[in-house]
């Protein structure tokens, strides 16, 4: 039930608790029905899960929590990877989303069109979108073609979020992460 349309998954230990979690995502705007047809949603509803790893390498009764949803545009509905790091140096990790175009009722952007990055910080107990505190520029190129996938990469003494365009084995850098954001490189995309 909870993994309709969850086509993106990441394990990593989220919380550092020694324990492996899951985190999955990708239509958001779709579910499915018994019979396995889609069914289309009246918003974004069907975010990204994270379920807590006990242990135990089992998951199907463990705790879980949704994501909130990526606050900044709608139409980047299809989450296709993620990262983690601590961006803000708090010692602990940000959650890094990445996102392209969903072509549903709400959106203006085809499918796989653009590409939209979201953070996510554990705050109070609960994580929040943070995208716009934490990147300085914008966190969506709409005219750009998708990325396939991202990764924190140190070259030098700087630190970036790198990704792939669409298809392409060509590796940009889209952000340097200093000074607790993101900032946009000089990159033409």
């Amino acid at each position: 039930e909870l993994l309709k349309w969850k086509v993106s998954f990441e394990i990593y230990d989220i919380n550092k608790d020694g324990f492996l979690d899951i985190i999955a995502g990708g239509h958001e705007w779709l579910t499915r029905d018994d019979m396995g047809g889609d069914i289309e949603l009246d918003d974004y509803s069907n975010t990204s899960i994270i379920f807590w790893g006990k242990g135990d390498n089992n998951f199907t009764n463990c705790m879980y929590d949704y994501m909130p949803k990526y606050s900044v545009r709608n139409g980047y509905g299809i989450v296709l990877d993620y990262e983690f790091y601590d961006v803000n140096s708090d010692g602990n990790d940000e959650i890094i989303v990445l996102r392209t175009g969903d072509n549903s009722k709400f959106s203006d952007l085809s499918y796989y069109q653009g590409w939209a990055i979201q953070i996510l910080e554990f705050t109070d107990g609960e994580y929040k979108d943070v995208t716009e505190t934490f990147i300085n520029g914008k966190s969506y190129n709409e005219n750009f073609q998708w990325i396939s996938w991202i990764d924190i990469q140190k070259i030098g003494d700087k630190v970036y979020l790198t990704g792939a365009p669409g298809e392409d084995v060509k590796v940009i850098k889209l952000y340097e992460i200093s000074g607790n954001s993101l900032k946009l490189t000089d990159n033409d995309y």
